[in-house]
């Protein structure tokens, strides 16, 4: 029987026509997804065991006392104990690290009954070895990333479920000011959520007015220096956040030297070339930022110096890609050439 899924309504379907199955892993950093895989699972519980406890641990914080008191407890105030383990990463590691505690804890999880059933949610790909007998006892859930073409609806549709209403337009310019990433689109959408607790709309002026708090802006940000060749103010903020991720910038300053290029190829024959450009942008809101920095570039650099930037792209992807370790080094090199 595959055990093994990408998809949550496939996931449940299988959970109901398998049988006793004590439980699900869930392999996500996406705070979202874990949080419908639970209700899901939940929805299910209720159904096959009307009176349910739920038990919710969070892993970062939980004793492995209370967590194995917890395990081996058995239902008094139901039919079953729906136990939701939140970054069960960490107690693995905790368990693992005590030889006595980690054989308790292996022998009680390989016998759990149907009548306490686990949701467990690892932020990493991967169970210590100890624990890999889970994933053939239990379903296995993997969420795939996000499509691009599916990011705005996935937007309103959280938004909905959070009791608040957004326009298009704003989830649009969101995805924008995320790069399409979920994590900074969830982390986004919590500080919106913030922001509009009274009002329960959200539109794009508040999500244009909420930019620069929002942890996908600074790539932005970087954008608009570079653009303006502001290259040691653009350096410094780069450095300072080394911890970023590098391949969003470097593709983003990619895509807006290739965005000018393009436009400076087509202006003389095409009044309206910058909407062709940029034409992938999701809202008005990007689509008027994406223009004014091609305009920064074509003044600041000049097209013999865009012509040698372009050339240079290839070498520097294969830079970057040939040693993922020093790929923010490789960028930070290339941010300091523009200088010359």
């Amino acid at each position: 029987m595959k055990n093994t899924f990408t998809d949550l309504k496939e996931l449940i379907t299988a959970l109901s026509k398998a049988g006793n199955i004590p439980g699900i892993i869930v392999y996500s950093d996406d705070h979202y997804q874990v949080e419908e895989t639970y209700r899901a699972y939940q929805k299910y519980l209720k159904k096959k065991f009307p009176q349910t406890e739920e038990i919710h641990i969070n892993g970062r914080e939980v004793q492995m006392e209370s967590f194995h008191a917890e395990l081996t407890t058995i239902p008094m105030f139901g039919e079953a104990r729906y136990i939701w383990i939140r970054h069960a990463d960490n107690t693995f590691d905790k368990i693992k690290s005590n030889n006595k505690i980690l054989s308790r804890f292996v022998e009680d999880l390989s016998r759990i009954p149907e009548t306490t059933p686990l949701l467990i949610h690892l932020d990493e790909k991967k169970l210590p070895a100890d624990f890999k007998f889970l994933e053939e006892r239990f379903l296995v859930f993997t969420p795939v990333p996000l499509k691009e073409k599916d990011v705005v609806t996935y937007i309103q549709r959280r938004s909905e479920t959070a009791g608040y209403s957004m326009e298009k337009a704003a989830a649009g310019l969101l995805a924008d000011i995320c790069h399409q990433s979920q994590k900074y689109i969830n982390e986004a959408l919590n500080r919106l959520f913030l922001y509009k607790i009274a009002e329960k709309t959200i539109t794009e002026d508040d999500v244009a007015m909420a930019a620069l708090d929002i942890d996908g802006n600074y790539y932005f940000a970087i954008l608009d220096l570079i653009a303006e060749r502001d290259i040691s103010k653009a350096l410094h903020r780069t450095i300072s956040h080394s911890d970023r991720d590098s391949t969003i910038l470097f593709t983003g300053i990619a895509k807006l030297f290739t965005d000018t290029f393009r436009y400076m190829m087509l202006r003389k024959n095409n009044a309206s070339a910058v909407m062709d450009v940029i034409e992938d942008s999701n809202s008005a809101w990007m689509k008027k930022k994406s223009e004014e920095r091609i305009q920064k570039v074509i003044r600041n650099y000049g097209y013999s110096r865009l012509e040698k930037i372009i050339l240079d792209f290839p070498e520097l992807d294969q830079q970057r890609k040939a040693n993922p370790k020093l790929e923010t080094h490789t960028l930070i090199n290339f941010i300091h050439s523009l200088n010359f």
